[in-house]
């Protein structure tokens, strides 16, 4: 089934309603990108972090066994 958006805002929204969906919608959209963006900043810092501690692991069980 097809859906005619622009029909469905002509019959159920005013003008000014629908101004304002568009805006909602186009913030929602962006701050959808927004907190992708962070989620995938954290994911970076916790792979480094996460290597760093490794790194660190290694090298003191090296130590160790020398």
């Amino acid at each position: 089934m097809e859906v005619d958006i622009k029909t469905m805002m002509d019959q159920f929204c005013p003008t000014a309603s629908r101004n304002m969906v568009m805006n909602i919608v186009a913030e929602s959209l962006g701050k959808s990108a927004q907190n992708a963006t962070q989620v995938q900043q954290q994911i970076q810092t916790i792979m480094v972090t996460n290597t760093a501690l490794g790194s660190g692991l290694i090298y003191s069980i090296a130590a160790k066994g020398a």
